[in-house]
């Protein structure tokens, strides 16, 4: 076969006519940058235990490699290196501790992949339109996960995320358009509902805005505070509560405008937000925009929690 090797590297893979399974020999310890690119007739290719790495595109654009055989030994799979292949399975083993660049993008028939705990990584698009993906599960050792990292995967409907420390960048997962829900550490939070409170336009920034935790996201305003006071509310996220607790006044001032009791009972019931000291003003804001159950819910709030009040003395005829 057309094998190139040199001091355990396989350095390039000549593609002969009619051959679509290959068996890489023993005693190769390194796929080198390269070696198989494009070639586009290989179905199966077996990688021998003792190799250690994949490298940099490797396998990119063998637009018909369904089955690759990956043993334990591997420790790196270089960027790219799988990118645009028919993979149906990949064995990300335990002794890598990142998974690289585009490593497994645009690999169509991949529809499940297991990530272990020796991973602190996810680069820069990796499962980018894996189409046939359609859950993951992030463990408790990742760290990040890149830009784009899942972008693109139509058929994901489940992400869980073990890890409370996790970096997530900009779009990791957008147009991911059947995306269900994201399950932080046990906790369930629905992008269905997301999806229906903001609508296709801002969805994506406003998704930005949840797994990043960076709530100074500049989103629509009349979805913002309801949108993170969901996430709050699904997932206890302590960054996502001090942020609502800084700008109550804004919060309060669209559920007064809007008379929404429903969501000031939620407020009420899952939060300390109404004080003492900014109670009052709430009242008197509802007064004057004339919402009576708004201001009734208030009045009565205060007089339980911070004594009596005849909320008569404040009406303004």
């Amino acid at each position: 076969m057309g094998f190139h090797i040199k001091d355990g590297v396989l350095e390039k893979y000549t593609e002969e006519p009619g051959v679509t399974e290959v068996i890489i020999p023993d005693g190769v310890t390194k796929i080198g940058n390269d070696a198989f690119m494009e070639c586009s007739g290989l179905t199966s290719v077996t990688i021998p235990d003792g190799v250690t790495e994949i490298g940099d595109r490797a396998f990119y654009w063998c637009r018909r490699l369904t089955s690759v055989t990956i043993p334990d030994s591997v420790a790196k799979i270089g960027l790219s290196a799988f990118e645009n292949c028919e993979i149906k399975s990949a064995n990300i083993t335990d002794k890598m501790t990142s998974i690289e660049e585009s490593a497994f993008s645009s690999c169509w028939g991949l529809k499940s992949v297991t990530i272990p705990a020796s991973i602190t990584k996810i680069e820069y698009a990796a499962f980018k339109n894996c189409i046939g993906l359609k859950s993951i599960t992030i463990p408790a050792s990742i760290m990040e996960i890149g830009e784009a990292a899942f972008s693109g995967c139509i058929s994901l409907t489940s992400v869980k995320i073990l890890s409370s420390n996790v970096s997530i960048k900009e779009d990791a997962f957008s147009e991911c358009g059947k995306l269900r829900e994201i399950i932080f550490n046990g906790k369930k939070y629905s992008v269905s509902e997301l999806r229906k409170k903001t609508g296709a336009y801002y969805f994506n920034n406003a998704l930005n805005m949840i797994l990043q935790n960076n709530f100074s996201k500049k989103i629509a305003p009349e979805y913002k505070f309801i949108v993170i006071f969901d996430y709050y509310c699904a997932t206890e996220n302590e960054e996502a509560y001090a942020f609502l607790k800084r700008n109550i006044a804004k919060f309060m001032d669209q559920i007064i405008e809007k008379g929404d009791t429903k969501l000031l009972g939620k407020i009420i019931e899952k939060t300390d937000f109404l004080t003492k000291k900014n109670i009052d003003k709430f009242i008197e804001q509802s007064i004057d925009a004339k919402q009576h159950e708004i201001q009734l819910l208030l009045t009565n709030y205060k007089n339980e929690h911070f004594g009596f009040d005849d909320p008569l003395k404040k009406l303004k005829i």
